[in-house]
Protein backbone atom coordinates (compact mmCIF):
# COMPACT_ATOMS: atom_id res chain seq x y z
CA UNK A 1 0.00 0.00 0.00
CA UNK A 2 2.77 2.43 0.89
CA UNK A 3 4.14 1.95 -2.61
CA UNK A 4 0.83 3.01 -4.33
CA UNK A 5 0.55 5.78 -1.81
CA UNK A 6 4.12 6.72 -3.14
CA UNK A 7 2.86 6.80 -6.92
CA UNK A 8 -0.41 8.89 -5.88
CA UNK A 9 0.12 12.27 -6.85
CA UNK A 10 -2.36 14.09 -5.12
CA UNK A 11 -2.49 12.27 -1.96
CA UNK A 12 -2.35 14.34 0.82
CA UNK A 13 -1.75 11.83 3.54
CA UNK A 14 -1.51 8.03 3.96
CA UNK A 15 -3.59 6.65 6.61
CA UNK A 16 -2.35 2.80 8.27
CA UNK A 17 -4.73 1.30 10.34
CA UNK A 18 -2.84 -0.37 13.50
CA UNK A 19 -3.61 -1.99 16.88
CA UNK A 20 -3.81 -0.23 20.34
CA UNK A 21 -2.16 -3.40 21.09
CA UNK A 22 1.10 -2.88 19.19
CA UNK A 23 3.16 -2.69 21.92
CA UNK A 24 1.60 -5.17 23.80
CA UNK A 25 5.38 -6.52 24.47
CA UNK A 26 6.18 -3.68 26.80
CA UNK A 27 5.64 -3.63 30.25
CA UNK A 28 5.34 -0.92 32.56
CA UNK A 29 4.10 2.18 31.17
CA UNK A 30 3.96 2.85 27.31
CA UNK A 31 4.46 5.70 25.43
CA UNK A 32 2.02 6.58 22.28
CA UNK A 33 5.27 6.40 20.41
CA UNK A 34 6.47 4.11 17.55
CA UNK A 35 9.77 2.55 19.57
CA UNK A 36 13.07 2.08 17.89
CA UNK A 37 13.15 -1.93 16.27
CA UNK A 38 15.80 -4.22 17.84
CA UNK A 39 15.88 -5.62 14.74
CA UNK A 40 14.87 -4.57 10.73
CA UNK A 41 11.50 -5.60 9.80
CA UNK A 42 12.22 -5.97 6.34
CA UNK A 43 14.67 -8.48 7.23
CA UNK A 44 12.55 -10.51 9.68
CA UNK A 45 10.10 -10.72 7.14
CA UNK A 46 12.44 -12.66 4.99
CA UNK A 47 13.87 -14.78 7.14
CA UNK A 48 10.32 -16.25 7.97
CA UNK A 49 9.46 -15.79 4.15
CA UNK A 50 12.44 -18.14 4.22
CA UNK A 51 11.25 -21.25 5.86
CA UNK A 52 8.77 -23.72 5.48
CA UNK A 53 4.90 -23.47 7.33
CA UNK A 54 5.82 -26.23 9.63
CA UNK A 55 8.92 -24.81 10.74
CA UNK A 56 7.42 -21.13 11.16
CA UNK A 57 4.71 -22.80 13.44
CA UNK A 58 7.06 -24.96 15.04
CA UNK A 59 9.04 -21.31 16.30
CA UNK A 60 6.68 -19.34 16.80
CA UNK A 61 7.09 -18.50 20.10
CA UNK A 62 10.68 -17.52 19.82
CA UNK A 63 9.83 -15.76 16.40
CA UNK A 64 7.25 -13.72 18.49
CA UNK A 65 9.18 -13.03 21.52
CA UNK A 66 7.21 -11.55 24.43
CA UNK A 67 4.54 -10.36 22.16
CA UNK A 68 0.97 -12.42 23.08
CA UNK A 69 0.24 -13.37 19.50
CA UNK A 70 1.32 -12.85 15.59
CA UNK A 71 -1.56 -10.06 15.35
CA UNK A 72 0.02 -7.72 17.94
CA UNK A 73 3.57 -8.59 16.56
CA UNK A 74 3.08 -8.06 12.66
CA UNK A 75 1.62 -4.97 13.16
CA UNK A 76 4.24 -3.57 15.59
CA UNK A 77 6.50 -5.06 12.41
CA UNK A 78 4.48 -2.50 10.15
CA UNK A 79 4.40 0.39 11.72
CA UNK A 80 8.59 -0.08 12.25
CA UNK A 81 8.44 -0.81 8.48
CA UNK A 82 6.15 2.32 7.46
CA UNK A 83 8.45 4.70 9.70
CA UNK A 84 11.62 3.16 8.20
CA UNK A 85 10.54 3.41 4.22
CA UNK A 86 7.64 6.79 4.35
CA UNK A 87 10.07 8.56 2.66
CA UNK A 88 8.22 12.48 2.18
CA UNK A 89 4.85 10.78 2.66
CA UNK A 90 2.98 12.18 5.57
CA UNK A 91 1.48 9.58 7.30
CA UNK A 92 -1.14 9.09 10.39
CA UNK A 93 -1.23 5.60 12.49
CA UNK A 94 -4.54 4.71 13.66
CA UNK A 95 -4.45 2.22 16.89
CA UNK A 96 -7.89 1.59 18.04
CA UNK A 97 -8.93 -1.13 20.73
CA UNK A 98 -10.73 -2.69 18.36
CA UNK A 99 -12.27 -3.20 15.39
CA UNK A 100 -15.52 -4.09 14.08
CA UNK A 101 -17.63 -4.73 10.97
CA UNK A 102 -20.09 -1.36 10.01
CA UNK A 103 -22.39 -0.92 7.51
Amino acid sequence: MLNLAKECQQLEIFTHVSTSYVNSNRRHYIEEEIYQPDQDPEIIARDIMQRSVQDVKMNEPKLIGDFPNTYTYTKNLAEKYLINNLGNIKCVILRPAIIACSL
